[in-house]
């Protein structure tokens, strides 16, 4: 029998531990299916050892600002409130106020030591909403609301699709479960969505930016993302014998994550697709490999002292 709020959404999640094609699920039950997502075996790519050891994860305010864009940019009707909770003035007060009636000595202002926001901010979180500011809020509204006029991005959502659709396959080189939560499912298109928040736009020419952006997709293996998803997508459709059509292209909606939030609307190219492909494909090998030996290894070996590359030409 479950009884805590996590174990509660750990059942629940179980009951997507198999192939298939699972859309309008909270974030928080897709994080407790037991598979492999593409930011764990990204991080694991990097160093196995060190993630063997702990790998630390925080949701720093660009994730948070990030997740709340993309959930204002696919709803008209408010519903990102379900996920994110407001430290607003009024909530403030009201937990400062309760502070003071059980304090012998009141608080002059509102402080998040205070006993009062550490219990509403637990509850919160068993709730899986994330807790933004107001100013965060009123950014990323107008930030959303300047993306819905690029013209690309206006055609796609004109055309309608499910935003949030997880995605679950087994792996067929090697059979390891992995799953995917793909931002929008495009009506019409034989493409999958991704929507990003990038520094690289924030001050970027029309010149610059495609160029400054496909420098982010390479660094922080976006095209790595695409080719896992879209082969998640196809997997699943097969392996759970779903009447959904093939997905074989990749498109960006992008914002800048400061002001003046600027929009942009991209197509990944087949050859970076093709090339995060043969990525994540090593990565799930090395994974089985080093899971199976218990042997992970660290960024030198452990029987000699590597010589170091000459520096690349500044």
């Amino acid at each position: 029998m479950v009884t805590t709020a996590t174990e509660i959404v750990e059942a629940v999640a179980g009951d997507f531990n198999a192939p298939g094609i699972y859309p309008g699920i909270k974030r928080s039950v897709y994080d407790c299916i037991d598979a492999m997502n593409q930011s764990t075996l990204k991080a694991f790519k990097k160093n196995p050892l060190a993630w063997s050891q702990g790998w630390p994860r925080k949701e720093t305010d660009s994730f948070l600002f990030g997740h709340l864009f993309e959930s204002m940019l696919f709803d008209d009707v408010n519903a990102w409130e379900r996920d994110f909770a407001v430290l607003d003035d009024n909530t403030k007060d009201a937990l400062l106020k309760a502070a003071n009636e059980r304090q012998a000595k009141p608080s002059k202002v509102f402080s998040k030591a205070l006993k009062e926001f550490k219990d509403w901010k637990l509850e919160r979180l068993r709730e899986g909403r994330g807790i933004v500011d107001i100013d965060m809020v009123c950014e990323a509204s107008l930030a959303s609301r300047r993306a819905k006029r690029d013209p690309n991005i206006r055609g796609l959502l004109k055309n309608g699709g499910d935003a949030q659709v997880a995605v679950v396959w087994r792996d067929p080189d090697t059979d390891l479960l992995c799953k995917g939560l793909i931002d929008y499912v495009p009506t019409g298109l034989a493409s999958l969505v991704d929507v990003k928040t990038s520094r690289e736009l924030n001050d970027a020419t029309r010149t610059a930016a495609p160029y400054k952006f496909a420098r982010a997709v390479r660094n922080y293996g976006y095209h790595v993302q695409a080719a896992y998803y879209l082969d998640g997508w196809n997997a699943a459709i097969e392996q759970a014998g779903l009447d959904e059509s093939p997905r074989n292209s990749w498109l960006f909606v992008v914002a800048g994550n400061a002001q003046p939030w600027p929009p942009a609307a991209w197509r990944l190219s087949e050859e970076e697709i093709d090339r995060g492909r043969m990525e994540y494909k090593a990565g799930l090998h090395e994974w089985k490999m080093c899971h199976e030996t218990d042997h992970f290894p660290g960024l030198t070996t452990e029987d000699e002292w590597p010589e170091l590359p000459t520096p690349f030409e500044r």
